[in-house]
């Protein structure tokens, strides 16, 4: 039997569909989340990775109470061996309780530790664990910058599985962090804070992103150019993805579109400027024409979507198929991807896996394939 703790930050990626950056704002993000009713994403995250290892034996599960873990545990039918901490929380969880779970693991000497959450909670559990044991991330923060996490929570779970099997890895993953005050004004600022043992399997765990360099400025315009002379209609709605790509593009076209926000472009001009999900559900009701999304997927990790852009939610992809996709990048942050990845849940993720051409250059095009 092997000890695991596990911990859920309920706050982690709740800014994503509001246009935030980020979720470090705890009190702002909590109360404007709650004014739009929106419902928290972590432990829903977290139940999609426990119904992968529900029937594990050979598991002693160590979680808090309520929304730091029991709540995920029960929705995700976990079947095998539980113990709760009794770490005294309140309704409006901190980080402050996230570092007191994580004690309390290491008192009750667990053999790995499981989080979800983004970089804010990755930093928190470093200050805790430095590289004392081994740790797994399961995806949920809207800033994942750093290479502990797994590419998706299902496949956390299988991890977790082979861990339990002794058939893991046991390697050293960045936890990165960004300035979100710069972030949410076009400036991106990462920072090392630290390394961590981390949990891993061949192509699940994600890479560390790294910021464009300005020697790509020439590819960038080519690829502009491009979309322009061949990709651009009129009476299609744009929806333009975060990145310097993207922006390079509409930059070709004249337009000032937000660095790392998600725009609109209809007919030469924006109808909609960093977008919250309920913004962007609302324009393409209302306008009932062709859509286009236009992405480049994130260095290190290659996602295309549920990563930096949960503002383009599930009613606005159900409408959208993989012919509806343009997928734009540089050659050299593609040659540092294997393939292309989308993290939506099973219903979505099917929808968009298959091969899809990616504009590198003028006219110049690679398939890949999206996982």
């Amino acid at each position: 039997m092997k000890k695991v703790g596990l911990v859920v930050n309920p706050i982690a990626g709740i800014g994503g569909p509001l246009g935030y950056k980020g979720s470090d704002d705890v009190d702002l993000i909590r109360a404007e989340a709650k004014r739009r009713g929106l419902t928290p994403i972590s432990p829903i995250r977290a139940s999609d990775m426990l119904r992968r290892i529900s029937n594990q034996e050979k598991l002693i599960l160590i979680v808090p109470r309520g929304a730091m873990g029991e709540i995920s545990v029960r929705a995700g039918d976990f079947r095998g061996e539980i113990s709760m901490l009794e770490i005294p929380t309140t309704e409006n969880t901190s980080r402050e309780d996230t570092k007191a779970c994580v004690r309390e693991f290491l008192e009750r000497s667990v053999d790995a530790l499981v989080f979800v959450g983004g970089d804010g909670t990755a930093r928190d559990i470093y200050d805790v664990v430095r590289d004392s044991l081994p740790v797994l991330g399961v995806p949920s923060g809207v800033k994942i910058f750093s290479s502990v996490f797994a590419c998706t929570p299902e496949e956390a779970g299988d991890i977790i599985t082979e861990f339990l099997e002794d058939r893991a890895q046991i390697t050293y993953g960045e936890v990165l962090d960004i300035d979100e005050r710069l972030y949410r004004e076009g400036v991106l600022s990462v920072k090392l804070y630290g390394v961590m043992r981390v949990l891993s399997s061949e192509n699940m765990i994600q890479g560390s992103k790294s910021p464009s360099s300005s020697d790509e400025e020439y590819d960038m315009q080519a690829i502009a150019r491009y979309f322009r002379e061949e990709f651009l209609d009129e009476n299609t709605i744009y929806i333009l993805g975060p990145g310097t790509t993207v922006s390079a593009i509409a930059r070709e076209l004249g337009i000032n579109k937000t660095l790392l926000g998600v725009d609109v472009l209809l007919n030469g001009r924006l109808v909609g400027r960093d977008v919250d999900r309920k913004t962007l559900t609302k324009i393409v009701s209302e306008y009932k024409l062709p859509i286009k999304l236009v992405l480049s997927p994130i260095g290190g990790s290659g996602f295309l979507l549920g990563r930096g852009n949960q503002q383009i939610g599930p009613e606005v992809l159900e409408r959208i198929a993989l012919e509806d996709l343009i997928v734009v990048s540089t050659p050299r942050k593609l040659s540092e991807i294997k393939e292309l990845r989308v993290d939506l849940g099973e219903k979505l993720n099917n929808r968009f896996r298959n091969y899809i051409r990616v504009l590198v250059g003028y006219r110049e095009e690679k398939m890949m394939k999206i996982r």
